[in-house]
């Protein structure tokens, strides 16, 4: 028993340095997988900003387009326009030639018929 008490004591000084050393490197282990395990759930955190940044940029170009779209087509509408009043101006002013061309060739004493040939023949230049 006392040789046994010995080696018991002995032993006492490394099994507690050993014991410190679990301890220590368990604990550290423990720490470094909560720092791990922190470390995770920040990159996890980045990745959903990330990932919402990315979507909010897909949103804003798509609303880009939409808007470039919306002004082609304004654009558009307002060619047709002028188109359509540079055409309603073009009429009215071939109108006005024609009455002054039909009041001229009655005081010239051409025929109805003679008048609507030189009508046509002038709105055939105008378009």
């Amino acid at each position: 028993t006392n040789a046994g008490f010995q080696v018991l004591t002995g032993n006492t000084k490394r099994s507690f340095l050993g014991s410190y050393r679990f301890v220590y490197s368990v604990t550290s282990t423990k720490a470094r997988k909560l720092e791990l395990e922190e470390l995770r759930i920040e990159l996890e955190k980045e990745k959903a900003k990330r990932h919402q940044l990315d979507e909010r940029r897909q949103d804003i170009e798509a609303e880009k387009l939409e808007l470039e779209k919306v002004k082609e087509t304004r654009r558009q509408e307002m060619d047709e326009r002028r188109l359509n009043l540079e055409e309603k101006i073009l009429e009215s002013e071939t109108q006005r030639e024609v009455m002054q061309l039909i009041k001229a060739g009655m005081g010239t004493g051409m025929s109805f018929e003679q008048i609507q040939e030189l009508t046509k023949f002038t709105k055939s230049f105008k378009g």
